[in-house]
């Protein structure tokens, strides 16, 4: 095998070799002098300077790769620093022209048509054209989470920069918090994270927002189990005062047949329907039904004949707890609500326009029409209250949860 040839070889295979020079040593003959005897080598000529990318920052830029070396051809391996499929190894290509920077880092080096080779080099997608680091990446399993197992993860394209984050919708900044390993899913809440370097300007801001933990039951709760024979589904039951509700969102899915019959669904928090569609299906098992709003005016009387409670928290005592974004939660009975999938908004957020309706809460509907036809429903909102509202009943986005009631 000749030395070029064996040098490819020994970049392709992921630079195992303590210097691929080894190769370039083995693969030559020793020179001699006229009488046989092995002479001293001539000095190795200096290996070619490694090529230089263009600046990229994006995933969408190209990248041009140059060399200042004559007649010297260019190679290129894409190196996945991201960590999405740490096993995945991309394969050494021949430049041929731009290429694209998906990948987020590229290795780089030469070689001249006599076998010589230059040291490896990388490019990488960790800065903007202003001296700006690119902004960390937060890697997690989807805004849909168990709070028991998962937790997320924040990467940052640079070696040696710092990430910053906070947890509370601010913005942070390098006095925040730093990221030291994987944080834990545990409520809902709004993080935001920046990258910093000395000698760089910090990256934008980078956020997501995770909604929907699975939420914790309580364990003083003795629950009893109702099985949904149309599909199988087992649910939890709590009796509060003299009524027995499920303790978990109704999350029977329907054949929808109409336009007006809608719904989303979520395996973690239950399905959220329409009003027409929850209503004039009778959407809940053999046995139970939507509760009225007189049953859900019965529901509160109850808890106002408690003590500690007042129209103020009637709502923390049905939320669960450890996911809200206030501290008040408690799940007094064991009704397990958590934050509905249309109003579970961060009260700073664009969506809060300081209307009770615009509240961050978990919206449950009733079977009734008030006198203008619209369709009443009963929210446990943000800040701790349970508040009676209406929507019109023909807007198929308005979705809402279903909590079944036990016929009596």
């Amino acid at each position: 095998m000749s030395a070029s040839k064996s040098l490819l070889s020994c970049l392709a295979l992921g630079f195992l070799f303590t210097s691929c020079d080894q190769i370039t040593a083995a693969t030559q003959p020793k020179p001699s002098d006229s009488s046989g005897v092995a002479s001293t080598p001539p000095s190795a000529p200096a290996r070619p300077s490694p090529p230089t990318c263009s600046e990229f920052a994006y995933t969408d830029d190209t990248v041009v790769i140059s060399t200042t070396t004559p007649g010297a051809k260019i190679h290129y391996q894409y190196q996945n620093i991201y960590i999405v499929a740490p096993e995945l190894e991309f394969p050494v290509m021949d430049y041929q022209g731009p290429i694209s920077a998906a990948i987020g880092s590229i290795r780089v080096f030469v070689t001249t048509p006599n076998g010589d080779t230059s040291e490896a080099t990388g490019c990488s997608r960790a800065y903007m054209r202003d001296n700006t680091l690119a902004s960390p990446a937060i890697l997690s399993s989807g805004s849909i989470f168990d709070y028991t197992t998962d937790s997320l993860e924040i990467v940052s394209p640079m070696p040696g920069s710092t990430i910053h984050y906070t947890l509370d919708g601010t913005a942070p900044s390098p006095s925040s918090p730093t990221y030291q390993g994987k944080i834990p899913m545990n409520k809902m809440f709004v993080i935001r994270a920046i990258a910093t370097m000395p000698g760089w300007h910090p990256s934008e801001v980078v956020s997501d927002y995770f909604k929907y933990p699975i939420a914790p039951w309580n364990g003083s709760i003795l629950y009893q189990f109702e099985v949904d024979t149309r599909d199988g589904q087992s649910y939890p039951t709590v009796k509060i005062g003299t009524q027995t509700w499920m303790a978990k969102n109704l999350n029977y899915q329907p054949r929808v047949v109409a336009a007006d019959e809608y719904i989303t669904t979520s395996i973690k928090t239950g399905t959220s329907y329409n009003w027409v569609l929850a209503v004039n299906n009778k959407i809940c098992p053999e046995g139970w039904t939507i509760p009225s709003q007189k049953d859900w005016h019965q529901l509160r009387a109850y808890l106002l004949s408690q003590p500690g409670l007042s129209n103020g928290n009637l709502g923390n005592a049905l939320k669960a707890k450890e996911i809200w974004n206030d501290q008040n939660a408690v799940d007094l009975y064991g009704f397990r609500a958590v934050p509905d999938a249309i109003e579970s908004v961060h009260y700073n957020s664009p969506y809060y326009n300081g209307t009770s309706a615009d509240i961050p809460g978990a919206g449950f509907w009733s079977t009734d029409l008030d006198d203008t036809r619209a369709a009443q429903y009963v929210k446990l909102n943000q800040f701790g209250s349970m508040d009676f509202l209406a929507i019109p009943a023909d807007i198929q986005t308005a979705n809402k949860f279903v909590r079944c009631l036990k016929v009596d």
